[in-house]
């Protein structure tokens, strides 16, 4: 369980296998820390034995973050989408400096469960429910605010997941930046970890295992083993998949991950930043083809496919979202707590599009709709 822990100016979050995180605000920017694993309780940052490097994220690309985290698109959100929604409130704001309440929690969340048919479906509860949301998110990274709150080791795991974007304690890899240093130039984006001259030795000797795969990523795949170590899983329903890139953008403070499904040779990107219209994700034709991408040839959909130059991506068909859930991406991917776009139009209404629910694991989701006009997540594909 996901423990959240406030001490001083410092915030904790534990995850399930021990790994704490650590987050606070210097200046104008949020401090992420990795403390390692089974860390004592800690009080002060500099209790943190920072393993690899801390990472700095400008307080606004933080906060744009936490909203887009915690924030309700609109009341047809699943069940488990309003817990999580619920767990964050309540999990920020629990003390008497900064909470609301927990009965004013279970009011707006009550007026919006019970709006979710009605004439005020995505109106004034919803509206009220994401400005208290706003309200703590503003509290939270004020340079005062936080203060000392009690907790225990049952919190939101959601929390913890969204902190592992910031998490610098792995290097950068298989970027094209790395892929195109010399021995005597370091990349021209964000620097790694620390300065390696590897990476161009090992292009040299790329053993013939990676060299082989197809596409031409064995030189990726092989920079981020040579750096970060073990890094390909393998899932419960037996198939391996390979880290390709893993980046991280000035902007955002956030490391971006490409990772590929060898059983489909389908490269998934991260997601990207902002919620999407289906319309603004995708041009489709009358006869339900696209015909245009949007969402992923956008500055957000660079960034979130790590910078990789040539391949194509594009927002995945309902078939592709369906092929990796059996595959086992939920175990895999990073910032799978969202609702994604497919490219596959509904058959029986022009107006709506199918959708895949990353927060939960039932692939039975892959069969719901929804309008084209709202506004979900979006991963994009390459092969």
């Amino acid at each position: 369980m996901l423990s959240l822990m406030v001490s001083l100016l410092a915030l904790t979050a534990v995850g399930a296998e021990g790994e704490v995180l650590m987050y606070y605000r210097d200046g104008n920017d949020i401090v992420v820390k990795n403390c390692g694993l089974n860390t004592a309780v800690i009080s002060t940052p500099q209790a943190c034995a920072t393993v690899g490097q801390a990472n700095r994220v400008p307080v606004a690309s933080f906060k744009r973050a936490l909203l887009s985290e915690f924030s309700v698109v609109d009341t047809d959100e699943s069940d488990a989408r309003l817990d999580q929604i619920k767990a964050f409130i309540q999990g920020y704001g629990d003390d008497s400096k900064s909470s609301p309440g927990k009965a004013q929690v279970q009011k707006l969340l009550h007026e919006v469960l019970a709006n979710r048919d009605g004439p005020e479906k995505n109106g004034a509860p919803l509206q009220n429910l994401n400005k208290l949301v706003q309200s703590l998110v503003d509290k939270r990274i004020a340079p005062s605010a936080i203060t000392s709150v009690n907790s225990t080791r049952e919190g939101d795991q959601e929390m913890f997941g969204f902190l592992k974007q910031f998490d610098a304690s792995r290097s950068e890899c298989g970027t094209d930046d790395l892929l195109n240093a010399t021995p005597d130039q370091g990349p021209a984006g964000p620097p790694a970890v620390e300065p390696r001259r590897s990476t161009w030795l090992m292009n040299l000797w790329v053993s013939v295992a990676l060299a082989d795969v197809p596409g031409g990523l064995g030189a990726r795949m092989n920079d981020c083993l040579n750096r970060l170590g073990k890094e390909s899983t393998k899932t419960s329903n037996g198939v391996m998949w390979k880290l390709v890139a893993r980046k991280r953008d000035r902007s955002t403070g956030k490391y971006y991950e490409v990772w590929q499904d060898t059983k489909t040779l389908t490269l998934w990107g991260d997601t990207l930043d902002s919620s999407y219209s289906h319309y603004n994700a995708v041009e489709m034709a009358l006869n339900g083809k696209v015909v245009a991408q949007k969402a992923c040839v956008s500055g957000e959909g660079k960034r979130a496919d790590a910078g990789i130059t040539g391949k194509d991506f594009a927002v995945p068909t309902i078939e592709a979202w369906d092929d990796a859930v059996k595959d086992g991406l939920r175990a895999v991917l990073p910032n799978m707590g969202h609702d994604f776009w497919s490219a596959s139009p509904n058959p029986n209404v022009p107006t709506g599009a199918r959708n895949y629910d990353g927060k939960v694991s039932d692939s039975s989701t892959l069969l719901s709709y929804r309008s084209r006009e709202q506004e979900l997540s979006v991963r994009c594909v390459a092969n």
